[in-house]
């Protein structure tokens, strides 16, 4: 994120000031935006996607036990 606002301060011939905060959150959830998220996906559906279109896991594989292959099409509330 940091090189995001670097780069844009770059093209807008400005500064950036970055502050850091005590606390670190990996996930910050965003109720209001995944509820509307849910109902509108209730509404059209999951869209659907050719084989080509989900990306492969095999380059990223590991010596673990496998997860589930393909894209999650299950409409779930947080």
């Amino acid at each position: 994120m940091i090189d995001i606002a670097k780069g844009a301060a770059l093209m807008t011939q400005t500064t950036i000031v970055v502050e850091t905060g005590g606390y670190n959150y990996n996930k910050l959830t965003n109720v209001a935006g995944a509820r509307v998220m849910y109902e509108n996906l209730k509404l059209i559906g999951v869209p659907s996607f050719t084989p080509e279109e989900v990306p492969s896991r095999r380059p990223c594989r590991r010596k673990r036990k496998p997860r589930r292959r393909g894209i999650d099409t299950t409409i779930g509330l947080l």
